[in-house]
């Protein structure tokens, strides 16, 4: 069965994920990947204060290198959903600041 690494990322935060788990194939990854994120979008605090600053993401990997990216956050109606995502997308692209291992 293959395996698959479900990396999370918060804002600046980001956790690699070591041991991985085997699943069936990518569709229950993907469905693995959903849980993740829903789980971690139940955890936001109330009040958040800058909403679009922050996305969530769950990076899922295999053996082979980075296979989807499924990401969360708040965007404000007066902001562009394609400035959000370029943002997440160069955060990765250059690292992400800080990162903590899980």
């Amino acid at each position: 069965m293959p395996h698959y690494y479900f990396d999370l990322r918060n804002g600046e935060t980001f956790s690699k994920d070591h041991q991985g788990v085997e699943l069936q194939d990518v569709t229950y990854a993907q469905a693995a990947a959903a849980d993740l994120l829903a789980d971690m979008a139940k955890d936001l605090p109330c009040e958040i204060v800058e909403p679009s600053g922050r996305p969530m993401a769950v990076e899922v990997r295999d053996s082979r290198g980075p296979l989807f990216v499924l990401i969360f956050g708040f965007v404000r109606r007066d902001d562009n959903l394609s400035d959000g995502l370029d943002r997440h997308s160069e955060m990765r692209r250059s690292g992400g600041g800080r990162r903590k291992s899980s």
